[in-house]
């Protein structure tokens, strides 16, 4: 969810629902999308494969875009 739709639209979904998270539920979350995207590029890179979709993830986890 972070990884496509990036931190506003994470914001609102988690808005959305009356559910009981913890404090830190929203650090974890970000943590593992920028943990996933980061992976996700290396594999790509490492594959040989085009990646700009990757990229974008990354720079959107980051806060970039």
């Amino acid at each position: 969810m972070l990884i496509d739709g990036g931190w506003s639209f994470f914001q609102r979904a988690l808005a959305a629902y009356d559910l009981p998270l913890d404090a830190e539920f929203a650090e974890r979350t970000l943590f593992s999308a920028r943990l996933g995207a980061i992976h996700y590029l290396g594999y790509t890179l490492n594959q040989g494969g085009n990646p700009s979709r990757d990229l974008l993830h990354v720079r959107r986890v980051f806060g970039l875009e």
